[in-house]
């Protein structure tokens, strides 16, 4: 469970970070506001998928505050959801329906891991819109954030 916990708050800084790069680019193409609010809107349909709910679709284009506000929600959303989930409950098969009506089967532990390696994936994309369209990308290493966050304990 510490790892998960770990990861939800390298996901939350790194996208604190890659959002305020993308804000101050002066190039930012359309695709990156359209990566970063899929990033968020993945995230929104996993967490809806967990509690057995409804959701927005994956590829809803939002603006930056609108992303900024989902960001806030997501990471809230992921730290109560953690906070009751107990260990035994991570193996717990959930079975859902994707976006284009395919049934699948996952075990949560996979989810969660999927969730935060789905993030990192497209802020890579990002990082490399950014770059090509001159701005220069915010490192979102989890070794970065592992050398600065703030230790447990």
């Amino acid at each position: 469970m510490n790892q998960l916990h770990a990861m939800r708050d390298y996901n939350y800084w790194a996208n604190t970070r890659t959002l305020a790069t993308i804000e101050a680019a002066e190039n930012a193409e359309p695709k990156i506001l359209e990566l970063f609010s899929h990033i968020m809107n993945a995230e929104l349909v996993w967490m809806a998928r967990m509690k057995q709910s409804e959701s927005l679709p994956p590829w809803q284009l939002h603006t930056l505050e609108e992303c900024r506000n989902l960001m806030e929600k997501n990471n809230d959303e992921y730290t109560e959801f953690l906070a009751w989930l107990r260990p035994d409950e991570l193996k717990r098969e959930l079975t859902f329906t994707d976006s284009r009506g395919g049934t699948h089967s996952m075990v949560m532990r996979d989810i969660f891991t999927h969730v935060f390696n789905h993030g990192t994936y497209h802020r890579g994309q990002i990082a490399l819109l950014l770059r090509r369209g001159g701005d220069e990308p915010v490192g979102t290493d989890y070794m970065l954030y592992a050398r600065t966050a703030p230790k447990a304990g």
